[in-house]
């Protein structure tokens, strides 16, 4: 019902994601209810649906190459894409961040702090893993995505 997601289509050479001049309330109390658990501080949420328009971004751009190559993936969930394309978005970020001509977009420091509360977000979520899920983590992991979770993981 809300526009808070990020999406890419290689077919239009398009990636959706949020407007944020049309960000509601109710678009924010949606992401704080199903996407932070019940967090209660707007300020941050709103923060966070900012600095995920970049590393998002740069997940769904990897997504258009991905594309673009007529990668295929069988599994679906698209667990190879998405191994591939969340390895490739952090460093995107961070070397979109050093160009020069992009300076008024990225101040010193931004694209770290972006980074920093991915990182963190990412390694937050895990500590709430159970066994299973954190050794079918690793095996998808550390195969590059070609030996997927279990459906029951992935959803």
């Amino acid at each position: 019902p809300y526009e808070v997601s990020f999406m890419a289509s290689s077919a239009e050479n398009l990636i959706s994601y949020p407007n944020l001049d049309k960000l509601s309330e109710s678009h924010i109390k949606f992401v704080m209810e199903n996407y932070q658990h019940g967090r209660k501080c707007e300020g941050r949420t709103r923060r966070d649906v900012y600095f995920w328009c970049f590393d998002r971004t740069c997940h769904e751009i990897s997504h258009l190459v991905q594309g673009i190559a007529d990668q295929k993936d069988p599994h679906g969930f698209s667990m190879s894409a998405e191994h591939d394309a969340s390895i490739g978005a952090y460093s995107l970020l961070w070397s979109i961040s050093k160009d020069s001509e992009l300076k008024d977009i990225f101040p010193r420091g931004f694209a770290a702090e972006v980074l920093h509360k991915t990182i963190k977000d990412d390694v937050d979520a895990r500590r709430k893993w159970d066994k299973e899920v954190e050794t079918e983590y690793v095996t998808w992991r550390d195969s590059f995505g070609l030996k997927p979770p279990s459906n029951k993981t992935c959803e």
